[in-house]
């Protein structure tokens, strides 16, 4: 089943924003990274012209190994964090993922995963 990170926005005085680059970080709770879910990697540089929008990232599948996260946003643009929302949201992740790699220790670190972003 797929995952969709939904994210809007809306602006009050708004002027076309551009060189725009979202971060989703999967952590778990000991705040180590599992996974940076980077707009700038699958779709370059994005430009909102509208006072307000929505931006989604969509996962076909979601290889977590069970137990608690967190998920943190990062907004940059042209390189330059300009905001950052920790903790968004801290859930659990349930039994029952396949996992491709067979040894604890090729879990470990940094997970990539297959994703899209779509803004308008």
């Amino acid at each position: 089943m797929p995952v969709k990170f939904q994210i809007e926005y809306v602006g009050e005085q708004f002027q076309p924003l551009k060189d725009i680059n979202i971060s989703i970080l999967i952590k778990n709770l000991k705040g180590d990274v599992i996974a940076n879910l980077n707009s700038l990697e699958t779709v370059g540089p994005m430009k909102f012209s509208n006072t307000k929008g929505q931006v989604t990232c969509r996962i076909e599948k979601l290889p977590l190994a069970p137990g608690s996260i967190s998920v943190s946003l990062i907004l940059e643009q042209a390189g330059q964090v300009v905001d950052r929302i920790e903790d968004a949201f801290i859930g659990t992740v349930e039994k029952g993922g396949r996992y491709e790699s067979k040894t604890l220790k090729e879990r470990n670190g940094w997970v990539l995963i297959d994703h899209e972003w779509l803004y308008k």
